[in-house]
């Protein structure tokens, strides 16, 4: 698997609840990592990754959609 597939299998398991929008701020934030996990471990280990840690990184993604929303404010 080359670099383009991992990062399209990476971000539909992220955005398998439909809260990334391409062109959205977090949407891109969360392609940014996705590179970045790519870059550490390899297409093939960083979809392991992804797929292992997916839930956490859906929490994430989650707290980064209200943050957003709140105005960038800490709570």
């Amino acid at each position: 698997m080359n670099r383009l597939q991992a990062m399209a299998r990476i971000m539909m398991l992220l955005s398998s609840d439909d809260r990334l929008k391409p062109g959205d701020h977090v949407y891109r934030i969360v392609r940014k990592k996705a590179a970045d996990i790519i870059d550490r471990y390899g297409p093939d280990d960083g979809l392991k990754y992804v797929q292992e840690h997916q839930g956490y990184l859906t929490d994430q993604i989650k707290i980064l959609h209200v943050w957003y929303r709140s105005g960038n404010r800490m709570p």
